[in-house]
């Protein structure tokens, strides 16, 4: 059997309109790794489980400033400040999304 697939939680997130700005950023920029709606297939993480997303700064570091270029992950300065926030609050809503019909299924 596989490792169990765990949402991470963000019970302070509340989806905005950014969302649809980010996930147009996501099929631009992240799409092609971490697969469709942010499901990974594989190669490189589910963004649905990974903590960075709940801290502004530690997304910056990775998406921004290249902090996982050693492990694969390219660096995306060329993004707005506001369309990285965007892209986070996506991936956040991706993970809101998962962890909903995950409850369901085990009610």
């Amino acid at each position: 059997p596989g490792v169990a697939f765990r949402p991470i939680a963000d019970p302070e997130f509340r989806p905005s309109a950014a969302v649809e700005n980010g996930a147009a950023r996501y099929r631009g920029h992240c799409l092609n790794c971490h697969g469709v709606d942010a499901v990974s297939g594989g190669f490189a993480p589910d963004l649905r489980e990974s903590a960075f997303v709940l801290s502004a700064d530690a997304f910056a570091g990775v998406v921004r400033d290249g902090m996982l270029v050693s492990r694969g992950m390219p660096r995306f300065e060329n993004l707005s400040d506001a369309d990285r926030e965007a892209l986070r609050e996506y991936l956040r809503a991706q993970a809101a999304r998962a962890r909903a019909i995950s409850t369901a299924s085990h009610e």
